[in-house]
């Protein structure tokens, strides 16, 4: 199983920094949620160290935010995705004909059009350097 390894460090970057804009797809909730999903009968969610908690960052990405989540996603369903887009209080579902690891490559009419409508609504030009929030 391949997960989302790079969403979290992506939310963890836009709740601590200014970087303009945020899109993530196929997004966890928390590594713990995704474990009890695969092994109901272990208690994961005590034991495990581990929490990558994107649920948790996501309250704090102030960023407009593309929560990108493919329909047929087998690997983190799609509502890790809805979940993440209801507690975030800028992030917006959009929903891809898609599967895990195929995401905004099988559906890039949509995940373009999406992108390109998230960029034209930046008030200013995204910085290579993000500033950190205080």
């Amino acid at each position: 199983m391949r997960l989302s390894r790079l969403t979290l460090p992506a939310a963890g970057l836009a709740a601590d920094f200014d970087l303009g804009a945020l899109a993530t797809e196929g997004a966890f909730t928390s590594l713990p949620d995704v474990g009890a999903e695969l092994y109901p009968w272990i208690p994961v969610r005590m034991i495990m160290r581990n929490r990558f908690d994107n649920i948790g960052l996501a309250r704090r990405v102030a960023e407009p935010w593309i929560v990108f989540h493919g329909r047929g996603d087998s690997e983190i369903p799609f509502a890790h995705g809805e979940a993440i887009a209801l507690v975030g209080p800028t992030a917006r579902l959009v929903p891809l004909d898609a599967e895990h690891d195929d995401g905004v490559v099988a559906d890039r009419q949509t995940a373009l059009r999406e992108l390109m409508a998230l960029a034209a609504g930046l008030s200013k030009p995204i910085e290579p350097q993000g500033t950190q929030r205080r």
